[in-house]
């Protein structure tokens, strides 16, 4: 619940400095008796209404969260307005079964019998970006299938049509008819990009962020996120040798 929490306060708050966001991945909650088989059934023999499901926490916050989501009494303050598409549902509003989680163990798949937790969602400024959203159920390899959103190759910024490229690219490296002007270079890496922090800008190796050296360097340099973190990890890590 508190994760749920922080990712609703998180994108309220980029939307309300006017960014735009794309949010996806297994959120862990169904958004209403459409995307859990059976689930009506399963309530009745453990004695509960269809309300109180639908009022459990994190299913009312994700639902505050999203439009046409149903809210079970007032709107919480804070959440007075929803800020985010369910695209799959825009584009499959009446679908049953559209599940993209099963239960592996009770092998629950072949009978569809399972949950939509897996989403592809979008601020309002761009849902009309996206053409096509849907599940890909019969991709095995894992308990749930990939859910997917194509984005037009054109698509409208303010008031003309751009080439998504020149969207998704920085400024000056494709032009306005969608052809490239010049190639990427370090210069284009975003200020928040790990790279530039100087904890991290030297590792050859992941494993780097494991070893005493680095730990042992990280100590010498002004405290940051970074050294605080692989602190953390060597601090566990001898704790656990101690143990042993």
């Amino acid at each position: 619940m508190e994760f749920l929490q922080a990712l609703d306060a998180r994108v309220r708050n980029l939307i309300s400095e006017g960014k735009q966001v794309v949010l996806v991945g297994d959120l862990n909650v169904s958004r209403s008796e459409s995307d859990s088989t059976n689930v009506v059934e399963t309530l009745r023999k453990e004695g509960l209404s269809i309300e109180e499901w639908m009022n459990a926490p994190s299913r009312r916050l994700f639902n505050h969260l999203i439009y046409g989501g149903t809210v079970q009494g007032d709107r919480d303050e804070g959440r007075e307005q929803p800020v985010l598409w369910d695209l799959c549902r825009e584009f499959h509003p009446a679908r049953e079964g559209m599940n993209t989680c099963w239960d592996t163990k009770r092998n629950t798949r072949p009978a569809n019998n399972g949950s939509r937790i897996d989403y592809v969602l979008c601020s309002n400024g761009l849902k009309d970006w996206f053409t096509e959203a849907d599940i890909q159920e019969g991709l095995m390899g894992s308990d749930h299938c990939p859910v997917f959103a194509t984005i037009a190759d054109v698509v409208t910024a303010g008031t003309e049509p751009v080439p998504l490229l020149a969207v998704t690219n920085p400024t000056g490296m494709v032009a306005g008819d969608g052809q490239r002007l010049r190639e990427w270079n370090t210069k284009d890496v975003l200020p928040l990009s790990a790279r530039l922090i100087p904890e991290f800008d030297r590792r050859q190796n992941i494993r780097d962020m494991f070893t005493k050296n680095t730990v042992a360097k990280l100590s010498s340099s002004p405290s940051s996120p970074a050294l605080e973190v692989a602190q953390a990890q060597d601090l566990s890590s001898r704790t656990r040798n101690e143990r042993r």
